[in-house]
């Protein structure tokens, strides 16, 4: 992504947990059609680790800023600060499909 990137929709991402608000980020859609998930921690989440099969496993250093599905939305990455190289690849996406169902009644909130 770069710097300055326009987006063309924004979300914040919330949860609400025993009855408390809880932020968890931000989902924005670039003008280049991938969908930016900004992550709202508290603290610096410095390292990636995996577990491999079939790669091998790893633990690495890594300042992740934000998490990118890409445009065809088949493939997503980690990546840190806008500029920093490099990106990581965090793998195929898996189809879902339509998604599930919408309800019969709809939930109304409050």
């Amino acid at each position: 992504m770069q710097e300055g990137q326009r987006f063309t929709s924004a979300a914040h991402a919330v949860l609400i947990d025993n009855r408390l608000l809880r932020w968890l980020g931000m989902f924005v859609q670039t003008a280049a059609r991938r969908i930016v998930f900004f992550p709202g921690f508290a603290a610096p989440f410095d390292r990636l680790a995996g577990h491999g099969n079939p790669k091998p496993a790893y633990d690495v250093e890594f300042t992740l800023d934000h998490v990118t599905l890409d445009a065809d939305h088949r493939e997503w990455h980690l990546s840190k600060k806008v500029g920093e190289k490099p990106h990581r690849a965090a793998g195929k996406t898996i189809d879902v499909g339509e998604g599930s169902p919408q309800p019969a009644h709809p939930r109304r909130h409050g």
